[in-house]
């Protein structure tokens, strides 16, 4: 399991906020300065679904073996 937090700027007003994701199995990758489609994650709900990647911080979680 991947954790995954983007810092997004959204296309249509300009906020910059974090997004945090959890995928399993393979990871897909963003590149910084790529356009994202999400629906409904602008923080000003100006209603808009494209947003341009700032940053990504990848955390992998490992399973505790004792």
């Amino acid at each position: 399991m991947t954790r995954t937090t983007l810092e997004l700027k959204c296309a249509n007003c300009g906020t910059v906020f974090k997004k945090t994701f959890e995928e399993r199995g393979q990871s897909t990758f963003h590149g910084e300065g790529e356009t994202v489609k999400l629906a409904n994650a602008c923080p000003n709900k100006c209603e808009n679904e494209w947003f341009s990647i700032q940053k990504q911080h990848s955390i992998r979680k490992f399973k505790k073996r004792y």
